[in-house]
């Protein structure tokens, strides 16, 4: 007796005009051998319930045909009768009990979670729910197959029972070390849990068994490919910017060893490398297609599948090109989904709002998300997330709970709750999700770099199943807050670090009174994975001395982590510090590095003052000469540049048409290349859109720092404006940006060629003036901030003290026009200076004080 739901998914642009119904049956197998009529759909339906519908056992398919007056389509479509793995009968041996098969109530599900991570080897427990009646069961045994047939099946033995289970256990201990494997060396891909029938001599009824996909947890991703045909996708969304349909695939290799897969992960990006990937759909190794819900696309013109574990993606996929690049637009008629990220430790509120164009029936998700970590290990969770339900649960079946990296749910793993055995999910009047105890705070890219991608995001959705899961962006998320006893912050870069205030230009003695406010901006974790915000709960604001920034330890305060500014008190003095620096920290420690801004008169400073500045040019509204240009290295390799460039549009910016951003070796444009963009919107392109005004260098490998000649290393960015009717802007009215590539340690010695210097302090044991370098015809600036001079006792920089104040690299002299004493010094030494401290070594010139000294020039 067959009963459950049949789901037709149509094809686009597919002509279906000479069709009047559906006709489905039963079949034997694919090709409609022996087929029994089931029901009559009528075209203009796609789904139809069926009770009570005889079916024997030797019929494991349904088979769909098109018909009309006339007859029915010569050909059809099938898939399996029963989805999810529900088996055929195993191979019949003769038997001298009757051929009809007794009305058994069936199993009602089975689970297993592999907990060795040794590819091959399996332990762990195996559960599963009886039927009500098991009177005629007289013990339960369990196999590992390659097929859901079970025709070489080998038995799994239980710790204390061995292959007998007795009825009423309904749970299998795997001895430790137990192989994967068959009964003629096949490998294993499903398990299958049967009940002997003493009465009849024989196993309980294929049919009735519980049989599901066998998962090894071998310690990492797939290999694989996905094992699977004739993937296709046909876009049914009649926009250019958005997608929707049906993903469809032929399932294939049904011997090949698949237990290392779980899933299939279905992407959308810009190339068949994964550029830009964004998830779109997630279904199980056994099903045959995904169904996309209509997505914003921008250039992801590439269908990416992968198989996955709980590990991640495989490294490799199987692509295709669904349709040609199309340029972005500006859409309407958007809703602007608001979704909220709590601290799951303070349950302060931080509301992150983004726009999305969504045709999805979901308008509401759970509520008052809450979770708090009962597992003090590092990276290791347990404990149970809660949440209200939203007011109309309509249509939601159940509810699911993800791992993040970032928002809105990027390298995302299915938690899994403890009850009935242990599932990926909970029934829609659920309003708690208990997380096992020792899951690993960690997501799908985790594994590819075991200090990177940690789990930062808890994210809740919904699932109908009429359109499948509810998308992330509208989702609830939580941020973690894992309570580790003995981990400190890992290191945080904000973005924007500035100090915005009154007096900072000014603070020349060490008395005075530094005031104002440090703000800066940080909306999501680094692109690299490098960033753990679950170990984070405050910032720390330091004040230190640019050149002994390696151990700070006057602390300023410190705010919550989701604050971005800090009002320095009223009452802090400048003393020798120059330096503001901003730490992730926790009740552990604070990170190792820090985010640092100089004040003084550096290009990071803004200043407001209640005096109006007027200041006249002689470039046009047009020009972007005075745009402010603005990257962060994000990529700690040599030559090698990650990140987001973003500028200012000019004054006058309607008729732009696109911006061109290149590498250049100097701000005159000299050997520039241009950049490809690949930032959401822009595809493999050198024109960046004239809506937009950041530019993302591709996230996952970086791109090389160059220009077109390799003599002259890259220095400059500069961007170029292109309008209608005047073509590209001239090098001019080209916005501008010297380049800083973070190598992640401090620059090399500078490559000054000759240093100049004359005291201009008529007293004795005092110096002032100006010191003047020259540097060679082709220098690579990019691993430079900035020069900064010392007095020192010798060229070596021992027992040196601040002189001037450092100069960007553009530069090629510092003044000093304050007196400061020598202290006996009689050595000036310049040394290039980066975030990350001094060049090893500097350039170094003697000076004789101005009563004794003339003009000294030296090279060395």
């Amino acid at each position: 007796i067959c009963n459950g739901t049949i789901t037709l998914f149509w094809k686009p642009n597919t002509d279906y005009g000479f069709i009047k119904d559906w006709e489905v049956y039963f079949a034997d197998d694919p090709s409609g051998t022996n087929r029994q009529h089931v029901v009559t759909i009528p075209k203009s339906e796609r789904e139809v319930d069926i009770s009570d519908v005889p079916c024997d056992n030797t019929k494991f398919y349904v088979v769909v045909y098109g018909s009309n007056p006339n007859g029915e389509s010569a050909l059809s479509v099938n898939v399996y009768f029963i989805d999810y793995g529900r088996p055929p009968l195993p191979t019949q041996t003769s038997s001298t009990t009757t051929s009809t098969t007794p009305d058994y109530e069936g199993c009602g599900g089975a689970s297993f979670t592999d907990t060795s991570a040794t590819p091959g080897i399996l332990d762990g427990q195996i559960r599963w729910t009886p039927p009500a009646d098991v009177s005629g069961i007289s013990y339960w045994t369990v196999f590992q197959s390659t097929l859901p047939d079970n025709a070489n099946g080998a038995e799994f033995h239980d710790q204390d029972s061995g292959t007998q289970i007795s009825v009423g256990t309904n749970v299998l201990n795997i001895i430790s070390g137990t192989r994967r494997g068959t009964t003629d060396g096949s490998p294993a891909n499903w398990l299958i849990v049967m009940g002997w029938r003493t009465l009849d001599n024989d196993w309980w009824p294929m049919s009735k068994s519980c049989v599901i996909p066998l998962i090894d947890d071998g310690g990492a991703v797939p290999d694989d490919l996905p094992f699977f045909e004739d993937l296709s996708f046909e876009d049914e969304d009649d926009s250019w910017e958005y997608a929707s349909g049906i993903v469809e695939w032929n399932l294939s290799q049904p011997t090949a060893d698949q237990a290392y897969v779980s899933h299939y992960t279905v992407y959308l990006a810009e190339d068949e490398n994964g550029t830009l990937a964004m998830q779109v759909a997630q279904v199980p190794r056994t099903q045959g297609h995904a169904i996309i819900l209509r997505t914003e696309i921008g250039f992801r013109n590439w269908l990416l599948v992968y198989a996955t574990n709980n590990y991640g993606d495989a490294l490799d996929s199987v692509s295709l090109r669904y349709q040609e690049k199309s340029p972005l637009t500006t859409t309407t008629g958007t809703e602007t989904i608001t979704t909220t990220t709590t601290s799951s430790a303070t349950n302060t509120a931080t509301t992150l709002t983004q726009t999305v164009t969504s045709t999805t029936p979901f308008d509401q998700s759970v509520t008052n998300l809450r979770y708090t970590d009962t597992d003090a290990r590092f990276r290791v969770l347990g404990g149970d997330i809660t949440w209200d339900l939203p007011s109309s649960t309509e249509g939601i079946t159940e509810f699911r709970a993800y791992l993040c990296y970032s928002l809105p749910c990027s390298y995302h793993v299915l938690l899994w709750d403890t009850e009935d055995g242990g599932n990926p999910h909970v029934a829609a009047d659920r309003t708690d999700f208990k997380i096992f105890s020792g899951t690993g705070r960690r997501t799908s890219k985790f594994s590819v770099n075991p200090t990177r991608y940690p789990g930062n995001f808890i994210c809740v959705v919904a699932y109908k199943p009429s359109v499948g899961e509810q998308p992330f962006s509208m989702g609830a998320n939580l941020l973690i807050v894992d309570s580790n006893s003995d981990q400190p912050a890992g290191t945080i870069y904000v973005d924007d670090l500035m100090l915005v205030e009154t007096n900072a230009m000014e603070l020349d003695d060490y008395n005075s009174t530094l005031t104002g406010t440090i703000v800066w901006s940080k909306e999501s974790p680094a692109l690299d994975g490098t960033e753990d915000w679950a170990i984070v709960t405050h910032w720390a604001i330091y004040l230190a001395e640019a050149v002994r920034l390696e151990s700070p330890t006057r602390l300023l305060g410190e705010v919550p982590f989701g604050t971005n500014q800090f009002t320095i008190p009223g009452d802090t003095l400048r003393m020798n510090d120059d330096a503001i620096m901003v730490f992730a920290s926790n009740a552990n420690g604070k990170a190792e590095h820090a985010s640092m801004i100089q004040y003084g008169n550096f290009t990071k400073l803004v200043t407001f003052t209640s005096t109006t500045v007027t200041t006249t040019t002689s470039k046009p509204a047009t020009s972007m000469y005075f745009s402010q240009v603005t990257f962060s290295d994000t990529s700690n390799a040599a030559s090698v540049l990650k990140g987001t460039i973003s500028w200012e549009p000019p004054n006058i910016s309607d008729d732009i048409e696109w911006y061109e951003i290149y590498l250049s070796y100097d701000d005159l444009g000299s050997h520039k290349v241009a950049l490809a963009n690949y930032a959401p919107g822009a595809g493999n392109s050198v024109k960046t859109p004239g809506t937009m005004n950041s530019l993302e260098l591709k996230p996952d490998t970086g791109i090389l720092r160059g220009t077109t000649d390799s003599s002259y290393p890259a220095n400059w960015i500069m961007i170029f404006s292109y309008r209608t009717g005047f073509g590209l802007s001239n090098v001019g009215d080209a916005a501008r940006l010297p380049l800083y590539d973070d190598r992640g340690s401090p620059p090399d010695a500078p490559p000054i060629i000759s240093l100049a210097f004359s005291d201009e302090d008529d007293d004795p044991g005092y110096v002032s003036g100006t010191i003047e370098w020259e540097l060679p015809d082709i220098v690579d600036y990019a691993y430079t901030q900035h020069y900064v001079a010392y007095l020192a006792d010798d060229e070596e920089g021992n027992n040196k003290i601040p002189f001037g104040d450092p100069v960007p690299w553009t530069s090629n002299q510092i003044v000093e026009t304050n007196s400061t004493e020598t202290g006996g010094r009689s050595f000036v030494v310049v040394y290039a200076m980066n975030p990350h401290g001094l060049s090893d070594t500097g350039f170094a010139i003697f000076f004789w004080d101005a009563g004794v000294a003339t003009s000294t020039t030296t090279t060395m």
